[in-house]
């Protein structure tokens, strides 16, 4: 499942991996799993029934689970999960686009510098 940190204060940068440390809050209460560590609040990102719903888990769900799950949010529609999919997408599309711009622009600077050095 393809999850990333929740947009909420102390949880990080909003990468699309899982930061081991990022706590959160749940209605006021901080949240423990089965292995006694605070549980980050993700949001999931693959295009699957559960697209866009925040869940608390174990934080050490790659190395010793202890299977402590909780969904926060109800699923969502068809329609939504559809829109939030093709939103997504255009929104990677946009970021390989400036990344490539970006080499673009640098190869630009480059070419110019040289230029100016002869």
């Amino acid at each position: 499942m393809k999850i990333a940190p929740s947009s909420c204060a102390s949880s990080g940068s909003g990468r699309k991996k899982l930061g081991s440390g990022s706590s959160c809050e749940h209605n006021g209460e901080e949240i423990k799993c089965y292995c006694g560590d605070k549980c980050p609040m993700w949001t999931t990102w693959k295009n699957t029934e559960n697209l866009g719903r925040r869940l608390i888990g174990c934080p050490n769900y790659k190395t010793k689970p202890c299977g402590f799950l909780k969904w926060i949010d109800e699923p969502m529609s068809k329609r939504a999960r559809f829109l939030i999919n093709k939103l997504k997408m255009r929104n990677d599309e946009l970021h390989k686009l400036n990344a490539n711009n970006e080499v673009d622009a640098i190869r630009e600077l480059k070419t110019e510098m040289k230029e100016m050095q002869k």
